[in-house]
Order: structure tokens, then C-alpha cells, then sequence
């Protein structure tokens, strides 16, 4: 029995302290602390498309991306750094479909608070079926969002 009293006040600490140590954002205009899920709607000239990121916080201001397009042909990693009132990303992504396939870097600032943005990114593609090779500038913009379950 005495075990018991110290077992139950113990357990909730440690789950408190896990807990603690996991940030899961999903809300849109939330940036994780420590690490969590980040969805934008990206818009450019060809349309629009969900974008989910997970974001890890590497210390000093500092985090990293993993994630991919809601569609999945396209996939991403890249960086971001808080900077005043801004959050600066560099993402570079690639993916293919049947048709083509395509790399590219992009650069995002987004407003801190709102964790919306503008979006600027050169983009090389390859055609298959001619085997035509085109570089492009996209400008877009990045609007935060929850994410999808």
C-alpha cells in the first residue's frame, strides 16, 4: 500500500513532464514550440493545395521542416528561422507524376502572428514525352490553416 501512495503522485509527474515536452499545433496562427504539425493552402497561378509540414524546434530561433503536398506528388524539407515580426522559411521540394517531374527551392516570409504570407520559388521541370527542360519563376502566396486529420 505504501508503494501504491508514491506510485500514483509519481506517474502523474512524469506524464505531466512528457506531455510538456510535446507541442502538436494544429490550430492555424500557432507556431510549435517544440515540435507540431503546420498546414498552409499555397496558392500560385496554377491553383491551390494544402501543404502539411511537421516542424521541430532545433533551439535558438531555429527549426526544421519535413512534409508534402495534400495530393502527395510532391514532397519538401527545408528550414525556418523566427525573425521579429517574421517567420522566414527556405523550402526546397520535388515530386513526378506521369507526365513530368520537377525540383525546385522556394523562399516563404510570413507575418509571426498570423503565419500567413507571400512565397517565391524558381522551379526547373523535365517532360517526359519530349524531354523538354523549362526553369520558372512562381510567386504565391502561403494562408495558415488546420490541418487535416
Amino acid at each position: 500500500m505504501r508503494l501504491f501512495k508514491y506510485l500514483v503522485p509519481c506517474l502523474v509527474i512524469v506524464l505531466l513532464l512528457s506531455w510538456s515536452g510535446i507541442s502538436t499545433t494544429e490550430a492555424a496562427g500557432r507556431w510549435p514550440k517544440k515540435s507540431g504539425w503546420m498546414c498552409w493552402e499555397y496558392t500560385n497561378s496554377e491553383g491551390t493545395q494544402t501543404l502539411k509540414f511537421r516542424v521541430s524546434n532545433i533551439g535558438g530561433g531555429q527549426y526544421l521542416l519535413s512534409g508534402k503536398s495534400g495530393s502527395g506528388d510532391s514532397i519538401g524539407h527545408g528550414s525556418a528561422v523566427i525573425k521579429g515580426d517574421s517567420v522566414q522559411m527556405i523550402i526546397t521540394y520535388s515530386g513526378k507524376d506521369n507526365e513530368s517531374m520537377w525540383i525546385g527551392t522556394g523562399f516563404a516570409v510570413l507575418d509571426k502572428a498570423t503565419l500567413n504570407g507571400t512565397w517565391e520559388a524558381i522551379d526547373t521541370d523535365r517532360d517526359y514525352s519530349g524531354g523538354k527542360i523549362t526553369t520558372q519563376y512562381i510567386p504565391g502566396t502561403f494562408i495558415s490553416v488546420s490541418c487535416p486529420r
